[in-house]
């Protein structure tokens, strides 16, 4: 992938450790990307509901004050956002974690330790943006 593919992308990224939010929050600004971080889940809709516009949340599951599927409830029911990408960030890499997390509404599951081009590639197909 070329530097600047994820052009124009809001993303809202709440990785609970200080040091993961900053990696994410510099890959996706390195790419394009204009980050909202939330440090938990109830800055997150705090930020969603601030927010004009956001195309994907990237979301880590276990966050103080609220956790990842809570906070993905009150994304998808409260603050009705059925349609929003959101993509659990987890350590929990077994098929049975990642299925869990899709049956719960998740659109996608990226493990740990990250990786750049996943992120990204997840990014284009679930914002639908074009490859380059």
């Amino acid at each position: 992938y070329e530097i600047g593919i994820v052009t124009g992308v809001q993303t809202c990224a709440l990785p609970i450790y200080m040091i993961n939010q900053e990696v994410i929050c510099e890959l996706l600004a390195a790419e394009g990307a204009t980050v909202i971080p939330a440090n938990d889940g109830q800055h997150c809709l705090d930020e969603l509901r601030r927010a004009q516009h956001v195309d994907i949340v990237l979301m880590d599951i276990n966050m103080p004050v609220m956790d990842g599927l809570t906070a993905l409830k009150h994304i998808r029911n409260e603050l009705a956002m059925p349609d929003l990408p959101v993509v659990a960030l987890t350590a929990n890499i077994f098929e049975h974690d990642k299925a869990h997390y899709l049956q719960q509404g998740m659109n996608e599951h990226l493990g740990k330790p990250y990786d750049r081009d996943k992120i990204v590639e997840c990014i284009l197909n679930l914002t639908e943006q074009p490859k380059q």
